[in-house]
């Protein structure tokens, strides 16, 4: 089913209208057997004929992809054909091993959706391991997606060790290019370490719908050429926690994260470059790119604040 709808950016209209931006935007939709008469005679939508969803109805313009290395190899880092339970909130997680023998670059990423499951797949996470033992996550590469939210001893104790943010995908994401001069690193650690990822994904069941089975996950476009500078990703913010309520129609309302000095100290000598900053919540994300991108003679960055 297509719905398709015609208005202006802008109406003028605060009253009754928003502003459509290029921000991610919660839409509402419903459909009735009948056509109602007047704007008073709608009548109540059953279940099934209503929802809502996250999109973007404005991307941000990308302009033209960059011409990528000739050597780029495609990694897929997809589920494996999850059964998402019939509950409102599933978390699955899925263990990876890196598969080149040496150091490479990711110079884009993309998310791969499983066709007819977008109203399900909420935001995906990729996280590196780094456990005591890294040998040990081998025996969990060839075993079903587990759920994982910590704290609630539904996630095997191994996987806590892999809870480091590589990667975040939400919904209204598009494909990611780094700098033409930065790629993430992959693999060529000093230990087993730097073999293990873990896929997160957060799945949306509102309806409580049976029978959904899901193969998404991230695709990266990697390069043995590797580019000047490495980026990296740090996250600031709040943690999630239960405890941070949003009461309604207020104007404003401040969520304060702690940090001690030591995590910025090495910042002010060298400078790190933020080129893309992505805002998470459990509702609502907005993943942006800056336009201007300075390089300099140290590390990239990209953000997460939660």
């Amino acid at each position: 089913m297509e719905f398709r709808f015609k208005r202006a950016f802008v109406t003028c209209d605060s009253t009754f209208d928003r502003e459509i931006s290029d921000g991610v935007t919660r839409l509402l939709w419903a459909y009735g057997d009948t056509k109602p008469i007047d704007d008073n005679s709608v009548p109540i939508h059953k279940s099934g004929k209503r929802g809502s969803r996250s999109v973007r109805l404005l991307m941000d313009d990308p302009g033209q992809s960059s011409e990528l290395e000739a050597d780029i190899e495609v990694w897929d880092i997809l589920a494996k054909d999850s059964r998402v339970p019939v509950k409102e909130t599933t978390y699955f997680c899925t263990l990876v091993k890196y598969p080149f023998p040496e150091k490479r670059h990711i110079v884009k990423y993309d998310v791969v959706v499983q066709p007819g499951n977008e109203p399900f797949v909420h935001h995906l996470v990729l996280f590196r391991c780094q456990h005591p033992d890294p040998t040990i996550l081998a025996t969990y590469l060839n075993t079903s997606d587990h759920e994982c939210i910590p704290g609630l001893n539904n996630m095997p104790p191994d996987l806590l060790n892999c809870r480091s943010f590589y990667l975040i995908w939400t919904v209204g994401g598009g494909p990611f290019e780094f700098p033409k001069d930065a790629g993430l690193p992959l693999g060529g650690g000093e230990d087993d370490n730097s073999l293990f990822y873990m896929l997160e994904i957060h799945y949306d069941n509102t309806y409580l719908k049976k029978g959904i089975v899901d193969s998404s996950g991230f695709r990266l476009f990697t390069t043995k050429s590797l580019r000047k500078y490495d980026a990296d990703n740090y996250v600031m913010g709040s943690a999630e926690d239960f405890r941070i309520i949003l009461p309604p129609r207020q104007q404003e309302i401040v969520v304060v994260g702690h940090c001690s000095p030591e995590c910025h100290e090495d910042v002010s000598e060298c400078g790190r470059e933020t080129f893309s900053i992505c805002a998470v919540t459990h509702s609502f994300n907005d993943c942006r790119s800056s336009q201007k991108m300075a390089l300099m003679s140290c590390p990239l960055w990209f953000m997460h604040i939660f």
